[in-house]
């Protein structure tokens, strides 16, 4: 038994957050120190991606936000949306006014699935009006079939977004995914690999979209003459200077904990082989497509549904425990909105039913995976 409860993925602070936290808080240049320090983590955020530009925010929200508004999304148009994800991928489309269209999944990437975003483009066009965007979730890290995606929105002239919240570090033909589409977001959440206890940024290599986005980010303010002027809607999404010290502190580590994740994925793997009937993973679809493997997850066809049984085990342990994303056309905010599946059976409510995430944090031990590892098997065997 754990005398500690132990969680699917705990932030993990260095030795030296506390000297960031300590100069930003007891500096006396302290505006031309937030500023300084947020230009450092744009540029590290640009150093990993490879992108042109990146504006900090104050969640990854905020940002899909933001990117909603320099693509010049508006009342009444439709936008494009991965059904499998958390509600912050689509909640900012109601924000600017507009209607959500949700895909279903496909079976090995969890992800938005290219059959069923074909499907609903084809119907938008023959009744309706093509939507203008795009946001496509990589889902625990995973990559999406973006080959497929782009191809489709390129033939319909669509901006992708890419909701990479889950996924900083992860990478589809070598390209660092958040930078495959017209804009990326990601997340810094508590529970992300790179942790700033909150924020967010934007990556694109479009100085048009970067600049909308930094004017929005900042109540939308120029100043001239000595004079502010605001002449648009704007939003106070600065992320605050504890948490861009928290973020400039933990940055470098990236590398060292997309490793630590992956060889957590790859023990579970390992250690389910003889059950893998039963068990089954996200895939990767191949060689070229790296995922940083946020979270481990798994899913059985089986009818466990919500696992009563293994959530009480859970809890006796003191593990948490937690289902996969319920899907977003179901839940009371969105059940107005359309929804496409390329047949009768509805993959993420699939996924949802049989699925399960395992515990990840960067720190886990290997006792303390085991015994994740005991319990499973010994509920399936």
């Amino acid at each position: 038994m754990n005398l500690k409860k132990l969680y699917i993925s705990s932030p993990c602070f260095s030795k030296d957050t506390i000297n960031y936290i300590n100069k930003v808080l007891f500096n006396c240049d302290f505006n031309d120190n937030f500023i300084k320090l947020t230009k450092l983590f744009e540029k590290k955020i640009l150093r990993i991606t490879k992108s042109k530009f990146c504006k900090i925010v104050s969640s990854g929200t905020a940002a899909i936000h933001l990117s909603l508004r320099a693509l010049n999304i508006k009342n009444n148009d439709y936008v494009i949306c991965s059904d499998f994800s958390f509600i912050s991928t689509a909640t900012p489309i109601l924000y600017v006014g507009a209607k959500p269209v949700f895909i279903d999944s496909e079976l090995d990437t969890w992800n938005m699935c290219p059959k069923a975003l074909e499907k609903s483009l084809i119907f938008y066009k023959k009744y309706y009006k093509i939507p203008k965007a795009i946001i496509i979730a990589h889902i625990y890290g995973m990559p999406a079939q973006m080959k497929q995606i782009l191809e489709i929105c390129k033939y319909y002239n669509i901006y992708i977004i890419e909701d990479a919240a889950q996924a900083l570090g992860s990478t589809f033909y070598g390209k660092y995914v958040g930078t495959i589409g017209d804009i990326g977001v990601y997340s810094f959440n508590n529970n992300k690999i790179i942790s700033s206890c909150s924020g967010g940024a934007v990556v694109t290599n479009n100085r048009c979209i970067y600049n909308k986005i930094k004017l929005l980010s900042m109540h939308a303010k120029f100043r001239k003459k000595h004079i502010d002027y605001y002449t648009d809607l704007g939003y106070n999404y600065t992320l605050n200077i504890v948490s861009v010290a928290i973020g400039c502190s933990q940055i470098k580590y990236i590398t060292s904990r997309i490793l630590k994740k992956q060889k957590i994925y790859h023990f579970y793997y390992k250690s389910f082989k003889n059950i893998i009937n039963d068990i089954f993973f996200q895939k990767e679809i191949n060689q070229n497509v790296i995922s940083n493997r946020w979270l481990s997850c798994i899913f059985s066809n089986r009818e466990i549904h919500s696992f009563v049984k293994l959530k009480k085990i859970f809890y006796n342990h003191k593990i948490e425990f937690k289902n996969l994303w319920y899907p977003l056309h179901l839940q009371p905010i969105f059940r107005e909105y359309d929804f496409f599946k390329i047949n009768k059976i509805n993959v993420s409510f699939l996924l949802y039913k049989g699925g399960l995430c395992l515990l990840s944090s960067y720190n886990l031990k290997y006792s303390d995976q085991k015994i994740i590892i005991k319990i499973i098997k010994n509920y399936f065997i």
